[in-house]
């Protein structure tokens, strides 16, 4: 990467963390998600929006191509988390009525309703897109087992938060517990896999743009 590349790296990498943090302060109870959401999220979305857009044909061919593909295969992986956690209903896997309390908290509506749960599922989907951006442009054509690690690390952020949050039952025989970790395996193996085939390497992204 050249060093404009890097720096705007470090600021998708910010504006991605920032789409995360009304749900970080919502956990440490410092502010509601319905007031850090607009204040925080949406700016940060706009920012990852305009990155994509203005950047799209200039001469950051490194970043680009990190930037979009990770977004691509972070989307697709949160496709195949959700379907590993699919199976997790016939035992009664609470994981998926988390994704409208997201959308409660963000509109704070007192109850689900379409617009609360359309906003969850967007929230839960532009979620597991920035954690493909951070991954691809942090750890580019890394080993299949290093997104798999990446996935495993967002595991444990999640055992330290949704219980105590959310109520969930996720101890260490509970069917949440199985079924959360495996989705987060299925998300980092289909993450690392899809990076691997779709990101050329740097060179020779470099060499193409020039």
């Amino acid at each position: 990467m050249t060093k404009a590349e890097r720096l705007l790296s470090v600021l998708a990498v910010c504006a991605c963390l920032g789409t995360l943090l009304p749900l970080l302060l919502y956990f440490v109870g410092a502010f509601e998600m319905s007031a850090s959401f607009p204040a925080v999220a949406l700016p940060s979305l706009m920012v990852l929006l305009v990155l994509a857009v203005v950047l799209r044909k200039r001469k950051v061919p490194v970043f680009w191509s990190r930037f979009a593909i990770g977004a691509a295969a972070g989307l697709l992986a949160t496709v195949v988390y959700d379907g590993v956690r699919l199976a997790g209903l016939l035992v009664k896997f609470p994981g998926f009525e988390i994704i409208g309390k997201f959308g409660v908290l963000i509109t704070g509506a007192a109850n689900d309703t379409p617009l609360t749960i359309s906003v969850g599922w967007f929230y839960h989907f532009s979620n597991g897109t920035v954690f493909g951006i951070i991954y691809c442009l942090i750890a580019g054509r890394a080993p299949v087992w290093v997104a798999v690690a990446w996935g495993l690390v967002l595991e444990a952020g999640m055992l330290a938060t949704y219980p105590s949050a959310f109520g969930v039952n996720m101890g260490a025989r509970s069917p949440g517990l199985f079924w959360s970790v495996l989705g987060h395996i299925g998300y980092g193996a289909a993450l690392g896999v899809l990076v691997r085939r779709w990101l050329p390497d740097a060179r020779e992204v470099s060499r193409a743009a020039s």
